[in-house]
């Protein structure tokens, strides 16, 4: 019998989705099994993934298409992976379920309530300035709620990438970058919904300043975010700048002003990602040591390589995943996992 799941990850490589595990013994399945071929229908090419636990250990996982070149209007893509391993038989197409959801989708985010353990948010960003798009679906009842989210956009670039979480007290946080724009110094926005379901009037700013030398502004390309062992700490920001490097800084609350270090170097001296994603883990069930899994897609060695630390989040020990799990002949571009929790 096969060890309890501690991480599962979703990858896209060559517009395709993938999937594969961590079991909690620290070994892997030993395959990226590729979801399309679990599917009876075809998405198109993908471009975007986010993933999130759900109940009995099964996986909600939404997809979406380039909204430039692929289908228009662009739909967003949602599939299960069963807690007995099989998948939904088909990609269901939310967009002919949610009456209001957006025709353009830039990038989306997905994350579990750590408070109502039915409540999965899923954000999405539109192709305007701080365009936001909101719902959470009831795993008990099946159903989704969607609500409006209407902030200043002044000064805010669009969400081409995004990312959620829920603290402990139950508020969604929504981080996003927007690759290219720059306003005083800030590449990266975040706002935040209580769990009385307010959204907060404008957007957070989240400077981008090395802990080092302040003169030195990263410009995020993809901003990440997650929970850590302490929930008194706050969360936990880290992504990968415009030319490449890995960056992380400490848990925080509001205000975002906590420095991010460069962490490229550590053991990876020259490697260029391009994305990355984390999760924090339930701390039950394994030592707090360890309560924190980071995936990232590098140049490092071979395009579109994955790299994975299993170790914590400082110091970072990437190693290829491909050392343990078969991985497909493409390369891949974008990455989601999601970890255990009760």
């Amino acid at each position: 019998m096969p060890s309890p799941i501690l991480v599962q990850l979703v990858g896209i490589a060559n517009a395709q989705l993938y999937h594969t595990i961590e079991y909690l013994d620290g070994t892997f399945q030993p395959f990226l099994g590729n979801v399309n071929q679990q599917e009876s229908n075809d998405p198109g090419p993908l471009t975007d993934v986010t993933c999130s636990w759900g109940l009995n250990q099964d996986l909600h996982v939404f997809a979406i298409n380039d909204p430039n070149t692929g289908p228009s209007p662009s739909p967003v893509w949602y599939t299960v992976r069963n807690s007995d391993g099989s998948w939904q038989p088909s990609f269901t197409n939310l967009q002919q379920q949610i009456p209001n959801m957006p025709q353009q989708i830039m990038s989306i985010t997905s994350c579990p309530d750590v408070t109502a353990s039915q409540i999965i948010h899923v954000c999405a960003g539109m192709n305007t300035p701080g365009g936001l798009w909101y719902g959470y679906y009831n795993l008990n009842t099946r159903t989704w709620t969607t609500e409006a989210v209407t902030t200043s956009s002044f000064g805010v670039g669009i969400p081409e990438r995004i990312d959620s979480v829920v603290d402990s007290s139950g508020s969604l946080h929504v981080f996003f970058s927007a690759a290219g724009f720059v306003k005083d110094n800030v590449t990266a926005w975040h706002t935040s919904r209580s769990p009385q379901g307010q959204w907060q009037p404008g957007f957070d700013l989240i400077p981008s300043i090395n802990i080092d030398s302040a003169s030195v502004i990263y410009t995020l390309e993809a901003i990440r975010a997650t929970l850590v062992n302490d929930p008194s700490l706050g969360i936990q920001l880290f992504g990968t700048t415009a030319i490449g490097e890995l960056i992380v800084a400490n848990p925080q609350v509001n205000p975002w002003n906590a420095p991010f270090t460069d962490q490229t170097t550590t053991g990876l001296t020259g490697t260029v990602f391009t994305d990355v994603a984390g999760t924090y883990l339930d701390a039950v069930t394994i030592p707090p040591s360890t309560v924190f899994r980071m995936c990232a897609v590098a140049n490092g060695g071979q395009p579109g390589q994955l790299w994975y630390d299993n170790t914590t989040v400082d110091p970072l020990a990437f190693f290829p995943l491909a050392d343990y799990v078969s991985m497909p002949p493409y390369p891949f571009s974008k990455i989601a996992i999601a970890g255990f929790h009760q």
